[in-house]
């Protein structure tokens, strides 16, 4: 059996496996609108993303709480970054310029936080801005990635790029970034993932060899790295955000893995 036949294999046994262990109240049809990224409309989105994508990783999320899942915490964040600049939209230029020092202190007052997570995030805050400040235009980085994303090498060159450039930001939180605002040729190479590839034999733990192999299996599969992402990510998180009726999470990790090495001989 070669490559191309075990990520077939795979990909179909994870879509069935997810349709067949769906939360009570959702149906197959529910699912497509978790394979359908909001697109970004402005720079203000853009850098949005960026910064939320920043704090997704760890417990970073539930201590920043910048993140829809936490939709109170977020906009009041935002109210106190916007008053800071004396704005009522993301002024890059104005943000870029901001000390993240400073910017600590002022959520430190306000919001009464403290520690190393939010220095460190603050300091993302900041140089997010300084980097997508050199797009006039939210049309102008559309085409800064799509110029770049040609293949998979190249497209793996576009967030070593960025991450190069914002604090706190590696490979895969970059990634995560890109493809929630649209660009679905990305995926993340995140725990959940990494955990599925590594224990089922696909590939190392490496960021880069991770978003590589879910790459190739959506091609052989003729589907986007993003909905293959889905696909892992919802078996795995068992979080179906987009339907405010299923409460809380409903992860099946451990059950979809144990009946891969099961059931998938290879």
């Amino acid at each position: 059996m070669n490559k191309s036949e075990k990520n077939r294999i795979l990909f179909q046994f994870a879509q069935k496996y997810l349709e067949e262990n769906l939360p009570e109240g959702l149906n197959n049809a529910d699912l497509e609108k978790y394979y359908e990224p909001i697109q970004f409309k402005d720079m203000g989105d853009v850098y949005e993303q960026f910064i939320m994508s920043a704090q997704n990783a760890g417990m970073k999320p539930n201590v920043i709480k910048f993140n829809n899942e936490h939709p109170n915490e977020k906009k009041y964040i935002k109210d106190k970054l916007l008053s800071f600049c004396g704005t009522n939209s993301y002024d890059l230029d104005k943000i870029a310029i901001l000390i993240p020092e400073e910017l600590y202190e002022l959520f430190s007052k306000e919001l009464g936080v403290t520690g190393k997570i939010w220095q460190g995030w603050c300091k993302s805050v900041v140089e997010a801005a300084m980097y997508l400040r050199q797009f006039p235009d939210a049309d102008s980085f559309r085409n800064f990635i799509r110029s770049k994303d040609i293949d998979c090498k190249k497209r793996s060159d576009i967030p070593n790029q960025i991450a190069k450039n914002i604090y706190g930001m590696g490979f895969a939180l970059v990634c995560d970034a890109l493809k929630e605002m649209g660009f679905i040729s990305f995926s993340k190479p995140d725990v959940h993932i990494k955990r599925i590839f590594t224990e089922l034999g696909i590939c190392g733990d490496d960021d880069e060899a991770v978003f590589n192999a879910l790459d190739e299996l959506a091609k052989d599969n003729n589907v986007s790295p993003y909905k293959a992402d889905k696909i892992f990510w919802l078996i795995c998180s068992g979080y179906f955000y987009k339907d405010p009726n299923i409460r809380g999470k409903h992860p099946h990790a451990d059950g979809f893995i144990a009946n891969a090495k099961d059931k998938l001989c290879w």
